[in-house]
């Protein structure tokens, strides 16, 4: 008589689920045994992406914070120069030369003015007034003879 092939394994019989090796020894998969919950590697500390890097920089953040704060300081200082130069012009026109008052405010709020172009555009890292720099004077240029 033909006897019938043994049954396949259950997989269900096994609380693993794994299947005998051929020849009835341990199983074809373990699960790993945690040493601690992290690998070695997981341990190190992983090289971080350049933009990453910058992107997660403080200073360049505050700086941003800054070059906000002098662009609103610059709409101001703006209209103040644009006060100036009306009342210098109308100054002239009915007195025959400029008021030296207006014109050393002017010198001086035209080097603010540079002061804040050069600080929000990276060219130096000092804050104008009332940050880091005084307020300029109004002397007169090394350019102006």
């Amino acid at each position: 008589m033909n006897e019938p092939p043994p049954p396949h394994p259950d997989p269900s019989s096994n609380p693993n689920g794994d299947t005998p090796a051929a020849g009835g020894g341990a199983p074809l998969w373990e699960e790993p045994t945690p040493t601690g919950g992290e690998t070695a590697r997981e341990r190190e500390p992983r090289p971080r992406h350049p933009l990453e890097q910058h992107l997660t920089n403080k200073s360049t953040w505050l700086r941003l914070v800054f070059v906000v704060v002098f662009a609103a300081i610059w709409w101001i200082t703006e209209l103040v120069l644009t006060a100036v130069v009306v009342l210098q012009c109308l100054w002239a026109l009915f007195s025959g030369q400029p008021n030296e008052r207006l014109r050393g405010f002017g010198q001086s709020l035209a080097r603010y003015a540079y002061q804040i172009f050069r600080y929000m555009t990276f060219n130096t890292d000092e804050r104008p007034f009332p940050f880091d720099l005084d307020w300029p004077s109004s002397g007169p240029d090394a350019t102006s003879g």
